[in-house]
């Protein structure tokens, strides 16, 4: 975290995750420290080798992960939370 400085906003959010704001990308943590999501605006996710369209994230992220989840976003932000208890593999 040293190398994105100061966050613009430092808060404790409704979820009770920890929340780092940088102004392009937000950081949330548990209390334990471990890193839960990252929330950044982006057209193409780069996953390795592999690069997913947002567009086509839920439908890449069904197609290679029998475990994730979706959780439906707020329909005033286009979003897509996605869960998965295991690393997603491409290929």
């Amino acid at each position: 975290m040293r190398a994105w400085g100061e966050p613009r906003l430092a808060q404790r959010n409704d979820v009770g995750l920890s929340e780092l704001d940088y102004g392009s990308v937000v950081f949330r943590f548990q209390d334990s420290g471990r890193l839960e999501e990252v929330t950044q605006q982006a057209s193409v996710l780069t996953l390795g080798k592999v690069a997913v369209p947002f567009a086509s994230l839920a439908l890449f992220g069904r197609k290679h992960d029998d475990v994730a989840f979706e959780q439906p976003a707020s329909s005033s932000v286009r979003c897509l939370d996605w869960h998965s208890t295991r690393p997603v593999h491409a290929g």
